[in-house]
């Protein structure tokens, strides 16, 4: 793995949640981890749950778009949440501009190496 990545899942959680929500650009995001919809059309998920992708195809996404009534996980769902405001996999190219290093180069590393979850 490349040292220009994070060294941990908590490091590189911290970098996403320096980014504000990619609905509403609220500062202080939750995270989430990608998973169904767009995500198995690009190849990324096998449809095995909310963390489906691993740990780093994740986005920050405030508390409601997440898991609110509007949200992606125990409100609106998959589907209906990326047709009301894009694609996962949209928000996560988005994403991997705002970032120094590649989350879908990093997404791929973990998947050989199991990141160390950090402290």
């Amino acid at each position: 793995m490349t040292s220009d990545f994070p060294r941990t899942i908590k490091e590189h959680q911290a970098n996403v949640r320096a980014i504000p929500c990619v609905i509403t650009a609220y500062p202080w995001p939750t995270i989430h981890h990608c998973h169904g919809g767009s995500m198995i059309e690009a190849g990324h998920d096998s449809g095995g749950g909310q963390r489906g992708c691993g740990e780093a195809l994740i986005l920050p996404i405030k508390a409601d778009w997440h898991v609110g009534d509007q949200g992606i996980d125990y409100g609106v769902g998959v589907l209906t949440w990326e047709l009301w405001y894009g694609t996962q996999m949209d928000h996560l190219k988005e994403v991997n501009e705002q970032l120094d290093y590649d989350i879908f180069q990093l997404h791929e590393a973990w998947k050989i190496e199991a990141p160390p979850r950090g402290r």
